[in-house]
């Protein structure tokens, strides 16, 4: 049996349209950078090759895997996939002009603790890891599906880890006992 690629194709291409277009929506609006200087963190290089490394490897894959598992992963993956999709625009929302692709800080930045961000710290990277985990599902084979999600985790921990130094510098004891209240992306657990 093929793996479902078609399909796969269409999820991975889903997540990256949506990358793209709120990296182009925010980098042409650059509200950040307009109303003052701006503090980037560490963007994280290594992070970004795990994201890319592991989009292109598993699509790689999946044009000559054999599919391992039955297609109720493809309407479990695609769930999985829209949901990701749908945390990952409401964070964006809730975020305002202080979302970028960028790890930054803006002139004048507030910590946002409302919505999704009162439950965990990185609603953005939960639904990343959310879809892109639905779009492995939706190939049935076990290899693409490791290898999309251990790629997807090494490169959002590391992104993650950059991410809460630049916060903790800029908000200080505000941004710990946020930390306290909340977590990182699974609520209540991690």
């Amino acid at each position: 049996m093929r793996c479902q690629f078609k399909g796969f194709f269409f999820a991975l291409l889903a997540c990256l349209m949506f990358d793209f277009f709120y990296a182009c929506l925010k980098r042409a609006r650059r509200i950040c950078s307009e109303s003052g200087a701006f503090t980037k963190a560490d963007t994280s290089v290594l992070a970004n090759i795990f994201h890319w490394m592991g989009i292109f490897s598993s699509s790689l894959i999946a044009v000559f895997a054999t599919a391992h598992f039955g297609n109720c992963l493809v309407f479990v993956g695609s769930g999985m996939l829209a949901i990701g999709l749908l945390v990952r625009w409401l964070a964006v929302q809730l975020l305002g002009p202080y979302f970028t692709s960028d790890i930054a800080i803006c002139k004048n930045h507030q910590l946002v603790e409302a919505g999704l961000y009162k439950l965990i710290r990185h609603p953005y990277y939960a639904g990343a890891f959310l879809a892109y985990s639905g779009a492995g599902l939706i190939s049935r084979n076990a290899m693409v599906i490791a290898l999309l999600n251990i790629s997807q985790l090494i490169g959002l921990y590391l992104r993650i880890r950059s991410e809460e130094r630049l916060l903790n510098e800029y908000f200080g004891e505000k941004y710990g006992k946020y930390c306290q209240r909340t977590r990182r992306i699974i609520p209540y657990l991690f």
